[in-house]
């Protein structure tokens, strides 16, 4: 069969300058079943809905840190997180978690993983 194109989202303004800083890799990909986009810049990932649309408000990007190394944007739909051993991101994705093991609030968890590691994000 033929491939259509049907429509296409622009990375968020920030995220295509932190592309610039790529030294070894730069992978992103799409997490359809909770409606996100990933996008890695050596140990940096980002994560955000690619259902929210963006304007100019990621140009600069506050940080506010939470423990393991996370930090959130102007929007709750936006998030970064850095390996803490410095690896880079090879690839994402996403698991159902436990039933009693997270707080109920918590839907999916982020599979990240690395040439030598794999984490587990909730």
């Amino acid at each position: 069969g033929t491939v259509e194109h049907v429509h296409s989202i622009p990375l968020p303004n920030y995220l295509s300058r932190e592309l610039t800083s790529t030294k070894l890799s730069s992978l992103m990909g799409l997490l359809p079943e909770a409606k996100l986009a990933w996008m890695s810049v050596d140990e940096k990932l980002y994560v955000w809905s690619y259902e929210v649309p963006f304007g100019d408000d990621l140009g600069v990007l506050p940080e506010k840190k939470r423990g393991g190394g996370a930090s959130v944007g102007r929007s709750e739909d936006f998030c970064s997180f850095n390996v803490p051993s410095g690896q880079c991101v090879v690839s994402v994705g996403l698991v159902k978690p436990k039933k009693g093991v997270f707080k109920e609030v918590v839907k999916w968890c982020l599979v990240v993983s690395t040439p030598e590691e794999v984490l587990l994000c909730a």
